[in-house]
């Protein structure tokens, strides 16, 4: 199978002629721009209204079905983005999956298993990012991107694999040693590369969150609790003060009182409350 092209490896960038030519497509052929247009052309053949008339009720329609379009542009451009990149990924999994079968077909399960499994963490990967419903981000796109780039880099070299299996096993011209040597560490590096991808989409797959919300989203969330951070601080201190005590009277009378410091690690009933052991 020959090598993918550009423009199918990547979704990313998608032009935007690709996305207003859509959008113009829709809004020309909606019945929301050419209905308001009937009454108006009614008016002019059957009640004689004039041509003054016309064209002006035509300019006021005209700027009505402009409004329109303008405050449901956004939204409509936002449906055409994911409609565009979901087209993207479809063709991107047909091509991989098709490299799949190649494999299968020429004796090759075990690598065409493989391209499945990364087309299927591709998929995993993709569906979660535009699952969120929070849009399209730099984050998301670059993620993306690197899925891609990986999913298409792999087939790629399970190609190759196969290729080096068919010279190793099944070529009619007999190998050199050297050749043969120079094959098997070829395959042997493009095999540890295959398996490096693996670990990475799958550690991009568990870290999914942290690559695209670094910040965890606490932006822009208040997480102070004033009462809580001083009762931990005092706490602390509380404590930085026993250890200070417990370790310098271990140290002064550690041989008269051996098993002071072990007393002074044990629960104590009835002690004084916390800070008067500063105060004493």
């Amino acid at each position: 199978m020959p090598p993918a092209d550009d423009s199918l490896r990547s979704t990313f960038p998608i032009p935007d002629s690709k996305i207003k030519a859509r959008k113009w497509k829709i809004a020309l052929g909606s019945p929301i721009t050419w209905a308001p247009y009937l009454p108006v052309v009614g008016a002019f053949a059957f009640l004689d209204i004039g041509a003054g008339w016309f064209a002006a009720l035509a300019a006021a329609v005209t700027v009505g079905i402009g409004w329109y379009w303008k405050g449901h542009g956004q939204k409509l451009e936002s449906k055409l983005l994911e409609e565009v990149i979901a087209e993207s990924n479809d063709k991107q999994d047909k091509h991989l999956i098709d490299v799949a079968l190649e494999l299968s077909a020429k004796g090759h399960g075990k690598y065409a298993d493989t391209m499945v499994s990364f087309v299927e963490k591709k998929q995993q990967i993709e569906s979660a990012i535009h699952g969120d419903g929070d849009g399209l981000t730099s984050p998301k796109k670059e993620v993306e991107s690197l899925t891609d780039a990986v999913a298409f880099g792999v087939a790629d070299q399970l190609e190759r694999l196969a290729n080096f299996d068919d010279r190793l096993n099944k070529s009619p011209v007999p190998l050199t040693v050297e050749q043969r040597k120079n094959i098997e560490e070829a395959r042997q590096s493009v095999a540890e590369q295959v398996h490096s991808a693996w670990n990475t989409l799958e550690d991009t797959w568990q870290n999914l969150g942290r690559l695209l919300n670094p910040s965890g989203g606490l932006v822009d969330e208040d997480a102070t609790h004033l009462e809580l951070d001083r009762a931990i601080n005092r706490l602390r201190r509380e404590q930085d003060i026993a250890k200070r005590v417990s370790d310098r009277m271990s140290q002064e009378w550690s041989e008269t009182f051996g098993d002071f410091e072990s007393d002074l690690s044990a629960p104590i009933e009835n002690s004084q409350p916390m800070g008067e052991s500063e105060k004493n």
